[in-house]
């Protein structure tokens, strides 16, 4: 589990940040997907480069935590933004370049959001 310091270090909560902040609330399907795929960028490399699953694992502690501090820090009628990226990163699979779906779990990342469920459950034991 990551500290809430580590996940506002983190590229992925960085990178939701700062997208967020440049889509000043539009929710432009093409922006959406841009700010989708920056967040899920390091899994995404790491898979191409041929990780451990446990090493992808870790990736997708780093992005939904981001995800889950960032959802957590922002008031509920400011969400709409975050909630289209989330839907956006949940409509694609990562392949690899020989056409493998990357699985963790047994579950298809990012489709079947492996690690979600255990990363929201550690943020509201620790209070997030």
């Amino acid at each position: 589990m990551l500290s809430t310091t580590e996940i506002h270090n983190s590229f992925e909560y960085k990178t939701l940040q700062t997208r967020l902040a440049a889509l000043g609330g539009s929710t432009s399907s093409a922006d959406i997907l841009a700010a989708a795929r920056a967040v899920t960028k390091p899994a995404a490399n790491n898979f191409q480069a041929g990780c451990e699953e446990g090493d992808l694992e870790q990736c997708l502690w780093r992005a939904w935590g981001a995800i889950i501090q960032f959802a957590a820090e922002t008031p509920h009628e400011k969400q709409d933004a975050l909630i289209e990226v989330m839907k956006a990163i949940r409509r694609t699979d990562l392949v690899a370049g020989d056409l493998t779906t990357a699985r963790v779990w047994g579950i298809r990342v990012w489709r079947g959001a492996p690690v979600f469920g255990a990363c929201l459950r550690e943020s509201w034991d620790k209070g997030a």
